[in-house]
């Protein structure tokens, strides 16, 4: 578990007879907390299927001599990818970058809207799981090696947003406002060859 960022810094207290430098550490976490975070969901930049990527790698070999049913996830090897900007900076040390997390929006029937789903507020661009358990089922022919191809479709995301928080001490409030950049896989394509297996 990584440790919390502190801001460090040296007092220097002095009287007629001595003086003492004292080392002050002040941990992020505990000056501001986060009150709430909205989003612009009627003013944003969307852009559906914007890339595709592409992966090998999946196959199955039927041993048998009978047809074989396989079964698989196509989105349980893709990522929704989104990362955080700040107009300010210091945003991200001011209030810790370890453990706060976020409700984010996402796209639902042409509209974005907010359904419960949190991602940490960093920085670094995220990797999240996808929430999407689309499964699909392929009969593979007695003796036969099936390698699969998948083509993922991504839709492009841009939305502004605002964060509220509060000196964990004084109550005193700070806005922070940026940027939320996300790429989520929203469908797929798949193709396959097939390689005999007998001798």
């Amino acid at each position: 578990m990584p440790f919390p960022l502190l801001f460090q810094f040296l007092l220097t207290a002095s009287n007629e007879y001595e003086w003492q430098e004292i080392r002050v550490e002040i941990s992020p976490t505990d000056r501001y907390v986060m009150d709430s975070i909205t989003y612009s969901l009627n003013a944003y930049s969307y852009n559906p299927e914007n890339r595709t990527e592409r992966k090998e790698g999946v196959s199955f070999h039927n041993l048998t001599d009978f047809s074989s049913t396989y079964t698989f996830f196509p989105f349980e090897s893709f990522y929704h990818f989104m990362r955080f900007k700040s107009d300010v900076p210091e945003a991200f040390q001011l209030l810790g970058e370890a453990g706060l997390t976020v409700e984010i929006p996402s796209m639902k029937d042409g509209y974005l809207v907010m359904n419960g789903k949190r991602a940490p507020f960093i920085s670094e661009q995220q990797m999240l799981s996808c929430s999407n358990t689309e499964q699909e089922e392929d009969i593979i022919p007695p003796r036969t090696a099936r390698y699969y191809t998948l083509w993922m479709v991504y839709d492009w995301l841009e939305t502004r947003y605002t964060l509220y928080v509060s000196h964990s001490k004084t109550k005193k409030q700070r806005i922070v406002t940026g940027t939320l950049h996300s790429e989520m896989p929203v469908k797929y394509h798949i193709t396959h060859r097939d390689v005999s297996l007998k001798n």
